[in-house]
């Protein structure tokens, strides 16, 4: 975890916080489509397998949260990436990175109001 850490803070430090004796990083929205496509992209992380999105709700009325699971099937680590919005905020889709980010970005919105900035069909699915 310390080497994948490392990339990104070199790159984004001002846009990521990570977390001592844990196994996620906290990214500021502004910069997440950026962070998202090194993620992908850089040869030493490789993440090419987005398992899952989770929202939750931080519980104090306005602040709201998407957990984002990756996995490099080919370097084998694993990383949790979560960011934190409020109501009148958004996220970038990474929908054009990762195709299942379509339906769980969808879920998301649609459960908890999180939207998601050019979203290919931002539509409800649940509600």
């Amino acid at each position: 975890m310390e080497n994948i850490f490392k990339i990104l803070k070199d790159k984004f430090n001002d846009s990521i916080e990570i977390s001592e004796n844990s196994d996620y990083i906290k990214v500021d929205s502004k910069d997440w489509h950026s962070i998202a496509t090194l993620l992908k992209e850089n040869e030493k992380l490789k993440f090419d397998y987005l398992m899952c999105i989770s929202s939750y709700d931080k519980g104090d009325k306005k602040t709201y949260g998407v957990a984002y699971n990756f996995k490099s099937t080919s370097l084998g680590h694993y990383l949790e990436v979560r960011i934190e919005v409020d109501d009148e905020s958004s996220i970038e889709s990474v929908t054009n990175l990762w195709a299942s980010a379509d339906w769980h970005e969808r879920e998301a919105y649609d459960m908890m109001g999180i939207k998601f900035d050019n979203h290919p069909n931002f539509k409800r699915i649940l509600l």
